[in-house]
């Protein structure tokens, strides 16, 4: 399984996978989506509330994203990582 968000490439597999130069982080947990969130977030320059704001949530429910709440509504999530121009994509790879 591969994921890539806005342009960084996350492996779930062994490196046998990594055939291009980019930089690779593995990523399973929501601490660390939220940890890509706040490095955004703070890229642009935004606080949390105005992030928030610019997202459509609130700023609680941001603030729980960035410390990577596992329970997070994946839906609303989506709509952050949306809002702050950042891309999820996931796909199958063969082994």
């Amino acid at each position: 399984m591969k994921i890539n968000l806005n342009g960084l490439f996350f492996a779930h597999f062994a490196p046998r996978l990594w055939k291009r130069t980019v930089r690779v982080v593995v990523m399973f947990t929501m601490k660390q989506i939220g940890e890509a969130v706040r490095a955004r977030r703070k890229a642009l320059g935004l606080t949390q509330i105005e992030a928030a704001g610019l997202c459509g949530v609130g700023e609680r429910f941001l603030r729980e994203l960035e410390l990577g709440k596992p329970t997070v509504q994946m839906g609303k999530a989506l709509q952050v990582l949306s809002g702050l121009g950042l891309k999820l994509s996931i796909e199958a790879g063969g082994r």
